[in-house]
């Protein structure tokens, strides 16, 4: 098993064992990254590319300091924002200030119903939508950071987050309700 200093170091001297090494180490996490903000599956693939060469063309600058999948997660994430701000408008409609913490989105998600299908859902949210949610609520993003990131203003990222949550509530309860009726058939 090699080291991420190995790898990166090989993949830095454009090895193709290392480069393959950590494409297979990280392709799953990294995809689903890009699945998660990039609601179309060709354009997700676009991102996962387009950020993969971002990662091996910024290795070298990685400092060894931190999380390495962190740094990659990172670098995911901002690419597909790029591609979110290039290739689509996405809106983002200021609302009343809503706050919604992180635990009772989470309790709220945590259902019997498998992770697929709520990444699906998530995949349907409104861009705006998603974005806010997964930074939010899965890269544990603030809402200070997201207004920042999105050049947007805070109230915004916390009413898309509870326009997204309150969507999500009610397609959750739409299965969970399809679920019951099934069972007592």
């Amino acid at each position: 098993m090699h080291s991420n200093e190995e790898i990166i170091n090989g993949c830095i001297n454009k090895d193709k064992y290392f480069e393959d090494l950590l494409y297979k180490k990280y392709a799953a996490i990294a995809y689903a990254i890009c699945l998660r903000y990039v609601s179309n599956i060709d354009d997700a693939k676009d991102v996962f590319q387009e950020a993969f060469v971002k990662v091996y063309g910024q290795l070298k600058n990685y400092k060894m300091q931190g999380s390495f999948e962190g740094w990659i997660k990172r670098i995911f994430v901002n690419t597909a924002l790029d591609y979110c701000r290039r290739r689509r408008r996405v809106v983002f409609v200021s609302v009343d200030d809503y706050s919604v913490s992180t635990t009772e989105l989470v309790a709220e998600l945590e259902t019997n119903i498998p992770k697929e299908k709520l990444m699906e859902l998530i995949m349907q949210l409104p861009d705006g939508y998603r974005i806010v949610f997964n930074l939010y609520a899965i890269e544990n993003y603030t809402h200070k950071q997201i207004a920042e990131l999105l050049n947007i203003e805070e109230g915004t990222s916390k009413s898309q987050l509870f326009k997204a949550r309150k969507v999500l509530q009610l397609q959750l309860r739409k299965i969970m309700i399809n679920q019951m009726n099934q069972h007592e058939e």
